[in-house]
């Protein structure tokens, strides 16, 4: 935790969780008046969330692309080495592209779980 100190001036511990807790409860406590600045920060967002879903989408039709040419390799007894290894990189990369536009959402089904229990957390 100390390799940040030089680069970013503060350890990195302080990077991760004052200062997003110091962010969250300014805004708890100020967010209407601070607001309209994050406007623009929010719709840069949702449009970057946008874009990791999309690309979530391209790496799940590469697992499946990647499934079937090994299904018809197998079948026609021809050697494709590799496509399970590289099924199990798109499946990471489709998890943490898909992890930001499905939480947005409300999608994921732990978050649902969640924010459904009562109209404190729905909030």
């Amino acid at each position: 935790m100390r390799d940040w100190s030089p680069m970013m001036g503060l350890p990195l511990w302080v990077w991760l969780f004052v200062v997003p807790t110091v962010f969250g409860l300014i805004c708890l406590f100020a967010g209407h008046r601070i607001e309209p600045f994050l406007r623009p920060i929010w719709r840069f967002l949702d449009k970057l969330y946008v874009a990791g879903g999309v690309v979530a989408a391209c790496f799940m039709i590469t697992i499946l692309g990647l499934i079937v040419a090994g299904m018809v390799a197998r079948w026609t007894s021809v050697a494709l080495p590799g496509t399970t290894e590289f099924a199990g990189y798109a499946m990471a990369a489709t998890s943490f592209f898909a992890m930001a536009h499905a939480l947005t959402r409300g999608a994921h089904i732990r978050v649902s779980i969640l924010l459904n229990m009562n109209r404190f957390l729905n909030r």
